[in-house]
């Protein structure tokens, strides 16, 4: 890389390191730590720069993915600088820890939002956007397929409660909201989490009736989750599973396993540490290659319990491995940075500040830090929508799957914003490239039940007909027999509103089966407006003539009494 090139002859600051493994445990961490440091120092030569080449003592890290976080100890110097830890847990105390001593600490893979507060984590740094910019990037994908109902299954940790609440965040603000369900799991370790736990975790999950459900957790977790999905019923083509983590799956997995069921269609959004055409990344992957045997036994023997999948031989290094290496490389720039000036020494905190002037393409592409919090950039990093299909039939039965780029998130020229790159089609659970809906369908599949009338209005139509017919059979007969003693007895005016108020009445029974099955929705409106003004104004007609009939009845019965005259 052209920004290190001879840096050995332009800065003459050499480092030291020393690995520990913590094992995932913070309190571990603060230990192993407080055991490296024990006051301030200015760190270099005291005879200066350009005399004795000096000696820096350097806390690295060699985080082994099992143990999730780690912290070099220099037993002959104190440190000047700590690299580590991964998890988040881990970070935030250390980093407390290691600013009270001047010491700057940079990670590579703690992403939570809280290490971005400069009160409390002054002297922080990583090379590793903070899990708000996955976060972002998630929603906006989850928004582009049309989702406005998602259950998010989280990690109980640092690093999971500040991804959720960055989430969270996106899914409440902008033009669309999306209404989200949160459940969440809380491992034993980094890497354990009993299978109770899983089970009602998912149980959770399914009682939420979401299709789409987005994992915030670790790598190591993802197949325990979608297993017990498989088996609870809740994976397949009417859900769609999406994972803000680094993609690990099984690429051979027995057929009709629950794996095999849950694999298809699962996608992830990951950071993407480097691809092909990157020039630091082929750069680096070029000299990882040419390391010779000597040199692979030499680094095997610095990191505490070596695993066979960190032994230097793969033909191409774990993810981490490209950021780890930024990370030494930031470090070491800021600390020639710092020394520029012919100081022979340097503070932790002016190494932190000289950070802050590092820009230089890394092995995990354009290395940019943001000035207030001392987090990459999260526009300068390469971020990849990718989608886990199944690929076919091995040789023994076995079903194999394999990994499709869908969308690429690449970062402009400078780094400042991202370039959405459609490279293939997603292709979902039931196999095809159209988003599943985000909630079961309604009423068992038939659709929404909008209680329509249906053949009912029929009878209503044939009672109302009935009904004018004979008030107006009635109406007509009182005109005819007006002058009869009986109806004139009766008050045919009387009579004659009590049928006029029938047959106001009566058409509510026609309003009231109008609904928009057959009419249109401006003609349901009108009926439904017109139906309280027939029922009151036919109600009020037909009972007044009864009520006033009634009241004349009263007044004739009671006056005899008094041997009085009355006029109704």
């Amino acid at each position: 890389m052209d920004d290190l090139a001879n840096i050995n002859e332009r800065c003459a600051v050499r480092f030291t390191a020393e690995f520990e493994d913590t094992w995932g445990s913070e309190y571990t961490a603060l230990s192993l730590l407080a055991d490296v440091v024990g006051g301030e120092q200015d760190c270099g030569d005291e005879n200066g720069v350009g005399g004795n080449e000096t000696q820096t003592g350097f806390i690295s890290s060699s985080n082994l993915r099992q143990s999730s976080s780690t912290l070099a100890s220099s037993s002959t110097a104190l440190p000047c600088a700590i690299l580590g830890a991964t998890r988040s847990a881990s970070t935030e105390p250390t980093s407390m820890l290691s600013a009270s001593y001047g010491l700057p600490q940079m990670s590579w893979e703690s992403g939570s939002e809280e290490l971005s507060n400069k009160d409390v984590y002054p002297l922080f740094s990583r090379v590793i956007p903070a899990v708000a910019a996955t976060a972002k990037a998630s929603h906006q994908h989850l928004t582009n397929l049309g989702v406005e109902h998602c259950a998010v299954l989280y990690l109980n940790d640092a690093y999971g409660i500040s991804f959720l609440r960055s989430f969270l965040g996106f899914a409440s603000s902008g033009g669309t909201t999306m209404d989200t369900l949160a459940v969440a799991y809380s491992p034993n370790t980094a890497a354990m989490v009993d299978a109770d736990e899983v089970t009602e975790a998912v149980k959770n999950l399914k009682a939420t009736g979401y299709r789409y459900i987005y994992m915030i957790t670790y790598p190591e977790h993802i197949d325990l989750f979608l297993e017990e999905a498989s088996r609870q019923g809740i994976v397949g083509g009417e859900y769609h599973w999406f994972i803000g983590t680094d993609a690990v799956y099984q690429q051979n997995v027995d057929r009709d396993s629950p794996l095999d069921r849950a694999y298809h269609g699962v996608g992830f959004l990951q950071l993407t540490t480097g691809k092909e055409g990157l020039s630091g990344y082929d750069r680096f992957l070029q000299e990882w290659r040419s390391l010779d045997a000597s040199a692979k036994a030499h680094f095997a023997s610095l990191t505490p319990n070596p695993s066979p999948g960190y032994n230097y031989t793969s033909e191409t290094p774990i993810g981490w491995a490209f950021l780890a290496y930024d990370a030494v490389v930031a470090m070491g720039l800021a600390a020639c940075d710092a020394t520029k000036d012919e100081s022979s020494f340097f503070t932790g905190p002016e190494l932190h500040d000289s950070l802050h002037k590092v820009v230089f393409e890394g092995a995990s592409g354009l290395i940019r830090f943001d000035n207030s919090t001392g987090t990459r950039e999260p526009t300068s990093a390469l971020f990849e929508i990718l989608n886990l299909r199944r690929k076919g039939i091995t040789d023994d039965g076995k079903s194999e799957f394999e990994l499709i780029l869908s969308t690429a998130l690449q970062p402009n020229e400078d780094g400042t914003d991202w370039e959405i790159l459609q490279v293939n089609p997603f292709i979902f659970a039931d196999g095809t490239t159209t988003p599943p809906p985000d909630l079961p369908p309604v009423n068992g599949g038939k659709g929404v039940d909008y209680n329509y009338v249906g053949d009912l209005a029929i009878m209503g139509y044939v009672l109302l007909a009935i009904i004018a017919i004979i008030s107006i059979s009635f109406a007509g007969w009182t005109f005819y027999k007006r002058s009869t003693r009986v109806v004139k007895a009766s008050q045919p005016p009387f009579l004659v509103m009590i049928c006029a108020g029938i047959l106001i009445l009566a058409p509510a029974i026609f309003t009231l089966s109008v609904d928009d099955e057959h009419f249109s929705t401006r003609g349901a409106s009108i009926a439904c407006m017109a139906t309280p003004w027939l029922l009151s104004l036919g109600f009020s007609i037909s009972f007044s003539a009864l009520f006033s009939k009634t009241w004349r009845i009263n007044k004739i019965l009671t006056n005899p009494k008094r041997f009085q005259r009355v006029k109704v």
